[in-house]
């Protein structure tokens, strides 16, 4: 889990079927090159995660009893892609100092009115689909705008005010979907994989909606919780996950180990053969065609080659939830000849 120096207590996530995702760190944090860029990277802790196309995902964030909270209200900003998705928050008078939860699985529409009817359509990790297209040649810029903040997750949290109840309803969206294919051009050499796309809508419970004040001002926030997502693929590539040794390395360790045995047996063998050629030419006197074939070994014998504005709006939810060579040593009752090959070779004969 995501947990940053200076303010324990508070964890974020991203779970897969219930499961928090494995996390792997990420040492390259930017910041603007502005004072208060400076700051929000102090304050950032920074992550890659996997993603499985298709997958929906799970947005978790937990506050324990070993934060203190000191203000009135704790509000966690989520951003998907570079989209306001969520604005949950936890509030003081509301919290008993016990483990408190929020889960954020998509992107809530809710309508006004004494309904308050809300749907949800949930978060799915998409693969970015690019083409080569030269028609597509014109729409780079428009397609690298569109990718920029795609594949990472964000959530930032800030001390607020006391939260009053609001009327406003204030629906999220997510515009920055992956879409249709885009040029390979617009992507620049980035590792980029996959973007969020949303399911179909699903009936959900309505929430409460606040309104309160940034206490420490709008980019200072007292942590970031950044998550970038890519393929496993992608992560090898940027060398994030360790690859797996090639087929080709691998058969050549063998081969090596393998060749050492065969020299063994060789040398083992070697006084085996002196005692088999006086045996075979005692007891084979007479048979001028008869021979013995003795099969050493069988071995490998070479490697194979194979920024939105804030509206200030929270909310809450109620109760939501290898050519194998053949070493072969005839012994012949002609002249006793050994014949060793190493190689392909043609199959013995006998007689």
């Amino acid at each position: 889990m995501a947990v940053l120096k200076g303010l324990e207590g508070i964890e974020v996530t991203v779970r897969v079927d219930n499961s928090a995702l494995h996390e792997y760190n990420d040492d390259e944090v930017s910041n603007e090159l502005v004072p208060i860029g400076e700051y929000q990277a102090s304050k950032t802790v920074s992550k890659y995660i996997e993603a499985f196309t298709g997958k929906e995902f799970t947005i978790v964030m937990t506050v324990r009893a070993l934060y203190q909270m000191d203000c009135p209200t704790l509000s966690f900003r989520v951003m998907v892609d570079g989209n306001h998705a969520s604005n949950p928050l936890l509030r003081k008078s509301n919290y008993r100092g016990n483990n408190w939860e929020k889960k954020v699985a998509g992107i809530r529409h809710q309508l006004e009115g004494p309904s308050k009817r809300c749907s949800i359509k949930k978060f799915l990790f998409a693969e970015i689909q690019t083409t080569e297209d030269q028609a597509k040649l014109c729409s780079i810029k428009d397609d690298a705008k569109r990718i920029g903040e795609v594949g990472e997750i964000s959530v930032r949290v800030f001390r607020k005010s006391e939260s009053i109840t609001s009327q406003k309803i204030f629906n999220c969206s997510l515009n920055s979907s992956p879409g249709g294919a885009v040029h390979e051009k617009a992507l620049k050499g980035q590792s980029k994989s996959h973007g969020t796309s949303l399911g179909a809508a699903q009936p959900a419970k309505a929430g409460i909606f606040y309104h309160s004040e940034y206490l420490d001002g709008f980019d200072k926030p007292i942590g970031v919780f950044r998550f970038k997502y890519r393929s496993r693929e992608a992560l090898k590539n940027l060398l994030i996950i360790e690859r797996t040794p090639e087929p080709e390395a691998a058969g050549e360790e063998n081969n090596i180990q393998a060749k050492a045995a065969t020299t063994q047996t060789l040398n083992s063998d070697n006084a085996t053969t002196e005692g088999t050629r006086s045996t075979t030419s005692t007891t084979s006197r007479g048979s001028t065609n008869s021979f013995t074939t003795l099969i050493l070994a069988a071995a490998p014998c070479s490697a194979a080659s194979a920024k939105t504005e804030d509206s200030g709006n929270d909310y809450t939810i109620k109760d939501e939830e290898s050519k194998e060579g053949v070493l072969e040593s005839i012994i012949s009752t002609e002249g006793s000849a050994i014949k060793r090959e190493c190689g392909e070779s043609e199959p013995s004969r006998r007689t």
